[in-house]
């Protein structure tokens, strides 16, 4: 595999939500050199792939409302937060050299969800 673009319900179980469990500021960079423009940035876990994480970059903040504290205060107390992301793009990638899979991921909305757990 030389590169592969995929979306997030391929990637974690057939669902395009996954638990938000962080947020921040993401440096763009253009043909591989650092801009002084930022970007969003939403780490997510994905609940259909052991908890595996990924960052989701975004050009706008999507979620204005919701803080990194608040973020990491409801993973601290398991009162996780879940995040629809309907139009992640995920760029899966693989070096000559090396057997490892990266990947990055991109999107421009992002949404809070309630959802229920399956054990309540």
């Amino acid at each position: 595999m030389k590169n592969l673009t995929t979306t997030l319900p391929l990637v974690n179980g057939g669902v395009d939500y996954a638990i938000l469990t962080g947020k921040g500021d993401s440096p763009v960079y253009k043909d591989g050199v650092r801009t002084d423009d930022i970007e969003i940035k939403l780490d997510i876990a994905l609940q259909h792939q052991r908890l595996e994480t990924l960052s989701v970059k975004f050009p706008e903040d999507p979620l204005p409302n919701v803080s990194d504290e608040q973020i990491e205060k409801a993973c601290r107390e398991m009162k996780f937060v879940y995040v629809q992301i309907p139009n992640c793009k995920i760029k899966l990638y693989s070096r000559r050299d090396d057997t490892s899979v990266s990947g990055s991921a991109t999107a421009t909305s992002a949404k809070l969800l309630n959802v229920k757990s399956e054990t309540s």
